[in-house]
């Protein structure tokens, strides 16, 4: 279960619950194409494969989903990357 404040114009905030059922990741997005291309060539020189088309929409669990202070992760090299999340 995941818990929003919802601060609106003129009226006091409200809490908002929100249990998902699916999650559904955009890949290789950005609103620089030039530095898109740039990050893509980055990564394709330390082995990381090219996306096949960009952007690129794929599930995920809804357990990856998490507004804990603190991950856990498998060693020094895992990205450090956040998310935004549009919930709908």
């Amino acid at each position: 279960m995941l818990r929003f404040d919802l601060h609106a114009s003129g009226q006091a905030k409200q809490s908002i619950m929100l249990e998902p059922s699916a999650l559904i990741v955009a890949g290789w997005t950005g609103r620089d194409e030039a530095a898109l291309r740039h990050h893509i060539e980055e990564l394709a020189a330390i082995g990381v494969p090219r996306p096949s088309s960009v952007p690129v929409f794929y599930r995920n669990s809804f357990l990856n989903l998490t507004q804990a202070p603190v991950l856990e992760v498998l060693g020094p090299d895992t990205s450090g990357e956040v998310e935004p999340v549009i919930v709908a």
